[in-house]
């Protein structure tokens, strides 16, 4: 895990999750999904499933204690970077501190909370998340399931992922609110 997500839980690949501090619950659920595999004939037979050729192939073999011991290593680490994870090195903290959601955000704040910690413990921190990591996975969303092997965007041939409600919201966004959201997530305190 550590070789992609960092010894802290803090990846230096933009496109890789941090996971420290991330919650518990929400980990253990999403290896599962890795587990579980892709979506069956492009379709989903849950409320949610996730594929990823090369998580799939980290945990095919990992036991389900294994799964909640990975899950409490990195959601007990602390979830900010020593430097911090800001987007833009030149931006004042003031500014990004007074900088007010976009409102395409309004319906992410019932899940993912008023500082995008989650409000229940399957729902991901998205504060302090990296920004190509994050705009990858509302694209995986709005691509998902309808088109499962045919992502066009960078990076997301070989991912699909589909969540009865975070599919129906990407769809309904515009590329330039995709893009904004991961920005102003990315751009939040990550505690």
């Amino acid at each position: 895990c550590m070789q992609c997500h960092g010894e802290q839980g803090i990846s230096v690949n933009p496109m890789i999750p941090n996971l420290a501090g991330q919650n518990k619950l929400y980990l253990v659920k999403q290896l599962k999904e890795f587990q579980a595999g892709p979506l069956s004939q492009g379709r989903p037979s849950g409320p949610a499933e996730r594929h990823s050729r090369i998580m799939k192939g980290q945990v095919k073999n990992l036991e389900n204690n294994d799964l909640w011991n990975l899950a409490s290593f990195f959601s007990e680490l602390p979830a900010c970077p020593v430097n911090g994870n800001k987007v833009n090195g030149n931006k004042p903290e003031r500014e990004i501190a007074e900088r007010k959601p976009p409102k395409s955000a309004r319906q992410c704040v019932e899940c993912h909370g008023p500082q995008w910690r989650g409000t229940a413990t399957v729902v991901p921190q998205l504060g302090g998340q990296k920004r190509q990591y994050l705009l990858r996975q509302l694209y995986a969303f709005r691509l998902s399931p309808n088109h499962p092997n045919q992502n066009k965007s960078p990076g997301q041939a070989k991912e699909t992922r589909y969540h009865f409600l975070m599919s129906g919201i990407a769809k309904s966004l515009k590329k330039a609110e995709l893009y904004e959201l991961a920005e102003y997530y990315a751009e939040q305190g990550c505690s």
